[in-house]
């Protein structure tokens, strides 16, 4: 679980929520980036299951970058332009980066 320059092949952008009031005064919630770092893949997990008509599609995604303060349960990233959750992050092993869990958005 550490972390090696050479895998870091993918491009990720962390984005952070900021609440913005309109001209009519309504609050809208709009992604601001927060930063822009390279990823390694570690693992990737898609489930599809039918269950009484009812279909479930998710994808899961756990990957690493150098680590990255202020990082928050409540930011999200993109990858290949697809979004993602970010469900859970521990440090590395040599605490040099981030192992980051993260669940597909629609």
């Amino acid at each position: 679980m550490t972390l090696t320059a050479s895998k870091l092949a993918h491009r990720i952008t962390i984005e952070r929520a900021t609440q913005t009031t309109d001209r009519y005064g309504a609050i809208v919630e709009t992604w601001t980036p927060f930063a822009s770092v390279r990823a390694e893949i570690v693992e990737e997990r898609r489930q599809r299951e039918n269950d009484d008509k009812s279909e479930i599609d998710a994808s899961n995604v756990v990957l690493r970058i150098r680590s990255l303060p202020g990082l928050s349960l409540s930011d999200r990233l993109t990858m290949a332009g697809q979004t993602f959750a970010i469900v859970s992050f521990v440090p590395t092993e040599d605490r040099r980066g981030i192992e980051i869990t993260c669940e597909a958005r629609a």
